[in-house]
């Protein structure tokens, strides 16, 4: 390589580097201006999937055999089962998440049409806000027994009723 394309690639480098310590520098001077831009990042349901649920129940939503519940073809079923809608926020992932009771509301209404819209029930009235803020106040500890429970049972949901499922 010449000599002129060394310096070149060494200046363009050096350029690079001061950019870089530039937004560095503004992300910790600024912490809020950070966050928004993390919030902003996570606004949609599939940035929310990737970063909350995609990591155990991957990217397709296949989950792992005999640990983590599998999505595809599955989790629109609980809608039609009595005290299912519930489980599915109260579950520890769900209830405990990071994410705003907003933000909650919507990925679960996402995730539905977008892994199991053959299940989804055609009287399906997607979770609130209010909705799911009322759910999380009862995290489930036993989330596996209660999952074989419902499914085993497959109680059907009656006209506007809830379960509240208890830890």
């Amino acid at each position: 390589m010449p000599i002129w394309a060394r310096v070149r690639t060494r200046k363009a480098l050096r350029g690079m580097s001061s950019v870089v310590v530039v937004l560095l520098g503004i992300a910790f001077a600024n912490p809020a201006a950070a966050k928004e831009a993390r919030s902003d990042a996570m606004r949609s349901p599939l940035s929310n999937y990737m970063l909350m649920c995609q990591g155990c129940h991957s990217p397709k939503g296949a989950g792992l055999r005999d640990q983590v519940p599998a999505f595809r073809d599955e989790v629109s079923k609980f809608l039609s089962i009595n005290g299912g809608r519930e489980y599915l926020i109260q579950v520890p992932g769900v209830s405990k998440s990071p994410l705003s009771d907003q933000a909650t509301a919507d990925l679960m209404n996402w995730l539905f049409f977008q892994f199991d819209a053959t299940h989804v029930p055609d009287n399906f009235e997607p979770y609130t806000e209010e909705e799911v803020a009322q759910l999380r106040k009862s995290s489930i500890s036993n989330a596996t027994q209660i999952r074989e429970y419902l499914l085993s049972n497959k109680i059907p949901v009656t006209r506007n009723e809830q379960t509240y499922l208890s830890p």
